[in-house]
This record gives C-alpha cells, structure tokens and sequence, in this order.
C-alpha cells in the first residue's frame, strides 16, 4: 500500500466512521499520515526503535563486528540490521 492509497483509504474511513459536520479532507489526511511518517522517521534516526501500541515494532540493531581487509581498505566495523515485528490479531 503506497501513500496515496493510504490517504485515500483512511480518509474514506474517517469521513464515513464518524458523524459530525466537519470532515476531514485528503489534503487534511495527507498532512497527518506525513507529519506522522516524519516523526517515526526521527524516531528511528535517533532512538533506533519505534513502537505502535498493540501493533508493531520497528527496531535498528548495531553489532560490532571484527574489521577485515577488503580491496584497499578496511570493511565496515559495524553491521545493522531492522528487526520488525507484527503483532498478531487476537
């Protein structure tokens, strides 16, 4: 599921979920999905995990691994790797 189709989705969930006289526009949704993507990205950058509630987890893990020669220099002295994990329905 690409971003627009998330907008799409979610604001046709949102229009039809609730009743009220204001409704939120996919302009509107757009914003909040972005601002949202934005904020687990500097999450992630600088904390290296985030955690959706009863959803999902997204973490970075940092190993240090031993230097070895390759080609003219030295290979990375760390590796990482995501972790993700889905919280199964219940």
């Amino acid at each position: 599921m690409n971003l627009t189709q998330m907008i799409e989705e979610t604001g046709r969930r949102v229009r039809h979920g609730k009743v009220r006289t204001e409704h939120l526009s996919n302009a509107q949704v757009k914003l909040i999905l972005e601002t949202a993507m934005q904020v687990m990205h500097e999450a992630l950058k600088d904390e290296g995990r985030i955690e959706i509630q009863n959803f999902l987890v997204i973490e970075r893990k940092i190993t240090p691994v031993k230097p070895t020669p390759f080609k003219n220099g030295m290979r990375k002295t760390e590796r990482k790797r995501w972790r993700v994990r889905v919280k199964e329905a219940e």
